[in-house]
């Protein structure tokens, strides 16, 4: 009504609105009579679901990405939108490269790879060499670990996300590396079927079925990705005393455990060590420990002697359990046992049947870490236990945490009692009948936790029969089985430490909210039904005809006329849950379906997300989607040694590396010098001086690429970029002091010269103007050559030639030459760096190379096809760098250790705008909010602009 509404404003024809409008619910016919009613100020109430809507059969048979738990979504709309914020984006740690956003599949960015056929002729693309950030508005909410989310303009790299494993199609977590953001313009409104809508740039990539798309290229009804799982919002712990050192003790002391050959102080130790006590709701560890506590309290046990604590459930469960308790480094065991039984079917034929049985065994000092927190000891039927007093006054989310492990091991799992209408979750516990008191508590207390969410449940039931006779009791409740408070469940608490349960939960969870919107259709439509009757005397063959669709057929139609009511059922047509399953089930995922785009005006910054993942996506609104040549040096300080001369060392970089919009260095290249930087590159500063023979050997090719021709640039690209040597420009361009704040893998880091802590800077930038010139050049060139081809492309900045043509050559001497230019930008912006540091510290100090990489490359590389190639061709499938064509040149050390993922999948620009030298004049920054955010990291910087930059009340710098 409202779209109707405006769409007349504009003073469009009814027929021409009817098409805009017209889908697989509303005909034209029907829109245009919404026309002429709104016109005459006759308005209709809510519909009913239409007869015609798809069956759950047909909806999990039509939406289904295999048994995988996705689902198939489509794109509805698709409007570019004006918003003037930060976007942001993910990049993850994985080689499927995406994550869910809005519950959409999404990918992230890391780079691109473009490979055509040599033998073949090739193409090569002068405008394909290159992307840029794609990001999300600030406001885009990502799932995060323990089952939390925020806003991604709030996020650092402490969080880890969720994303999808793309192999496998399993939900994972990974950590977030970095948080870049950037100014938009223009942003698109994305909505699905399934009620998810996320603001994104028009180049980030969503995940689909198939892979990943650019937002630009999605269409109405185009299948993608989403989680729709949302959470609790994350807030950071109080600091609140969960167990202290005494109560540990006081609690040993109670079971008899005394010191006897040191055991109480090596079980101390065990635990301090691992910072687990004293525990604390803001301990690393706690979130673990919850989840691991909740889950015992269902399928667990600690022994009456403490000697373990045993958990119980499938495999994969399990697993997760025991790699969350590596995490806080405690060690466990997973056992296999088959038990046998023997059984005597009717013909009184006896036969055998085998079970197996998965439990993981945790270490003594843990269980008795469970056991102090209230965790009851041997039999639960038999032991009187409450839920803590400390659990009351967690935060939202880590009760959460607790209440999804608990129901992973307890609650029963979704399923649907009839066609269309899951069953009502139920909890059931028995206890010993002298304890019936003590249970009807505990289960009171998970009612009143549930309460907190907004989530119903049922009176507690006992239930003699769920029992053992004279010996045990049955008590149940269940979580009320209205949509709106299933669907509050599973969007908001969910399951932990039970993937089968959690993925049914998802799909129940989209079922559910599609329906619900079915419903409120239907019934807006039956209301508007009784209106064109009663007002207008339309007659029944005539209402088919402007209401029939889909989801209402003849029967809806004559029902809504003679029954006095407006409430509806579900269309009978409606996919049921096991239909909707096979239909739109990916994995753990769910596939949704676009129902809107459209774009909108936006000014501000948008956000993007790199995650140490190699399938880098993370989820954003519950869509699965994307996260986003440089030169890495390491000092020989730690971060401790020097962070007191940062910011003097931030000031003195500043003023040996230009930085901004065209900004030019201390040296002009004449047209001899011009020459051999362009074909000789980083090895020519080798030559007068400039680098080390380290540097060049930690450089992809050597610092220079063969075959680079000076002749193939044009004057305008060398004339740009004459005086740019050295010099670092803007966009997201920049020189960073940074530490190494993680090491992943010790033995990798030890041959980079890597360690915790120590200090390196980053140098981020390529060919300055000269290389944007050169694709400039080339670009135009191609259109021309398609032009006369005959070739129409989708995106004309993708033009291209083919690899053999003269064309194609000349662009390839040219990439090179550019290429070979940036080596040689970076090389000398080393120099300078290196100066900038001995004058700070008055002596010569070692700035070790770890790698120099080209962003944007063409190169010919062979690839085996078959295992049974020689060893040499598939060293060449390898993606690692290209440190020379000349092998022998190399170090022996260099031989060893060929820097993997560094070719081609650089792993994005880091920190954008807020660590950067040369932000430049691109990013247009607002000045206040700039210093604001800067002020509260305390961070050191320079660009090149005009305001006054404080530290410690002194003026280092403007910006």
């Amino acid at each position: 009504i409202e779209t109707t509404s405006e769409l007349l404003k504009s003073n469009l024809s009814y027929a021409k609105i009817g098409a805009k409008l017209e889908n697989e619910v509303f005909t034209k016919r029907w829109i245009e009579d919404v026309c002429y009613r709104l016109n005459n100020n006759k308005f209709y109430l809510k519909p009913k679901v239409s007869a015609k809507f798809l069956k759950l059969n047909d909806f999990i048979n039509s939406k289904a990405c295999g048994q995988s738990g996705f689902c198939f979504d489509e794109i509805e709309k698709i409007e570019e939108v004006d918003y003037q914020d930060f976007v942001y984006d993910l990049t993850v740690n994985n080689e499927n490269h995406n994550f869910i956003a809005n519950n959409f599949v999404v990918s992230n960015c890391v780079g691109g790879v473009l490979a055509t056929n040599l033998e073949e002729g090739g193409i090569i693309s002068p405008g394909g060499v290159g992307f840029d950030i794609n990001c999300l508005h600030p406001d885009t909410l990502i799932n995060l670990e323990h089952g939390t989310y925020l806003e991604i303009k709030n996020l650092n790299n402490n969080f880890e996300a969720y994303l999808l494993e793309k192999e496998n199609k399993k939900l994972t977590k990974a950590k977030i590396l970095l948080n870049l953001r950037r100014k938009e313009t223009k942003l698109l409104e994305i909505k699905t079927k399934f009620g998810n809508k996320i603001l994104i740039t028009k180049d980030h990539p969503v995940y689909t079925p198939d892979s990943f798309k650019e937002a630009k290229d999605l269409i109405l009804g185009e299948k993608i990705i989403s989680y729709p799982f949302k959470g609790v919002r994350y807030e950071r712990p109080p600091k609140i005393s969960i167990l202290s050192q005494e109560d540990f003790l006081s609690f040993c002391k109670k079971i008899g455990l005394n010191n006897n050959g040191n055991r109480l102080n090596q079980i101390l130790n065990y635990l301090k060590k691992r910072n687990l006590l004293p525990l604390f709701a803001d301990s690393y560890g706690f979130p673990y420990v919850l989840k691991v506590f909740g889950y015992t309290l269902g399928d667990g046990n600690i022994s009456k002697k403490f000697d373990y604590l045993s958990l119980w459930g499938n495999l994969e469960d399990l697993i997760l359990i025991k790699k969350d308790l590596e995490k806080i480094r405690v060690n466990s065991i997973i056992i296999k046992r088959t038990r046998r039984t023997n059984r005597t079917n009717a013909e009184l034929t006896e036969y055998e049947i085998k079970k197996t049985e998965y439990c993981l065994r945790v270490s003594k000092s843990f269980a008795l870490l469970l056991g102090a927190l209230g965790c009851p000891i041997g039999k639960k039927t038999e032991t009187k236990f409450d839920l803590q007093k400390w659990l009351k006054d967690l935060p939202l989310w880590q009760k959460r945490l607790f209440l999804a492990a608990f129901f992973g091991a307890e609650l029963s799992s979704p399923r649907v009692f009839h066609k269309f209408n899951p069953a009502a979750l139920t909890l059931n516990i028995n206890k010993d009948i002298k304890l019936v008191n003590n249970g009807t508590k505990f289960m009171q207390g998970i009612k009143n936790l549930l309460k907190e969410f907004g989530v119903e449940t049922s009176e507690i039931k006992i239930m003699e029969e769920l029992g053992i006779k004279n010996k045990t009791i049955g008590l149940r409740f269940q979580i009320k089985s209205e949509p709106k408070n299933l669907i509050r469940f599973f969007e908001i608490i969910g399951f932990e430490y039970n993937q089968e349960k959690q993925k049914l939960g998802n799909l129940t969870l989209a079922y559910l909210k599609y329906k619900e919107k079915i419903k409120s259709q239907r019934q807006e439509i039956r209301s508007k039904i009784k209106e064109y009757y009663l007002t207008n005397r339309i007659p029944k063959r005539e209402l088919v005809k402007i209401f029939a669709g889909e989801f209402i057929n003849g029967r809806f139609i004559e029902r809504s006329l003679r029954e006095n009511t407006n409430e509806v059922r579900i269309a009978f047509n409606f996919p049921s849950f096991k239909e909707f399953i096979e239909l739109y089930s990916y994995g753990d995922f769910v596939i949704d379906e676009i129902e809107e785009i459209k774009e909108i005006n936006y000014l501000g910054y948008v956000y993007d997300l790199t995650i140490t993942h190699p399938d880098h996506n993370f989820i954003a609104n519950n869509i699965v989607v994307s996260n986003c040549g440089v030169r890495l040096l390491a000092s020989p300080f730690s971060y401790e040694e020097i962070k007191d001369k940062i910011p003097k060392l931030t000031e003195q970089i500043f003023k040996e590396v230009p930085s901004g919009v065209g900004k030019g260095g201390f040296w002009k290249l004449n047209n001899d010098e011009m020459k051999k930087v362009l074909e000789e590159g980083a090895k020519w500063l080798y030559e007068i001086g400039y680098a080390t023979k380290e540097d060049l050997e930690a450089t992809e090719s050597y610092g220079k690429i063969e075959g680079a021709d000076a002749d193939k640039v044009s004057k305008t690209a060398k004339d740009r970029g004459r005086d740019q040597l050295g010099t670092i420009g803007a966009g997201n361009h920049f020189v960073e002091i940074q530490r190494v704040a993680e090491v992943f893998d010790e033995e990798v880091a030890k041959k980079l010269g890597l360690e915790k802590n120590k200090v390196c800077i980053l140098i981020h930038c390529g060919s300055r103007g000269l290389g944007h010139q050169v694709a400039s050049d080339y670009i135009r060139e191609a259109l021309r050559y398609l032009d006369k081809q005959g070739i129409e492309l989708v995106d004309r900045e993708l033009a291209y030639f083919p690899y053999q043509s003269q064309l194609g050559q000349d662009y390839l001497s040219a990439m090179k030459a550019a290429a070979n230019f940036a080596f040689a930008n970076r090389q000398l912006i080393t120099f300078e760096v290196r100066k900038a540091f001995k004058k700070i510290f008055g002596k010569e100090i070692e700035l070790k190379q770890v790698y120099d990489v080209a962003h944007n490359i063409v190169k010919i590389e062979e690839y085996a096809e078959h295992a049974e190639q020689t060893q040499n061709s598939q060293k060449n499938t390898q993606n690692y760098t290209e440190l020379t064509q000349n092998s022998q040149n190399l170090q022996n050390s260099q031989k060893e250790f060929l820097y993997p993922d560094l070719s081609y999948k650089v792993r994005g620009a880091l920190f954008e705008v807020r660590k950067k030298l040369g932000i430049g004049h691109k990013e247009n920054v607002y000045k206040n909010a700039l210093k604001i955010e800067f002020t509260k990291i305390g961070l050191n910087y320079k660009t090149e602009e005009t305001v006054p930059i404080l530290y410690e009340n002194e003026v280092i710098g403007k910006y």
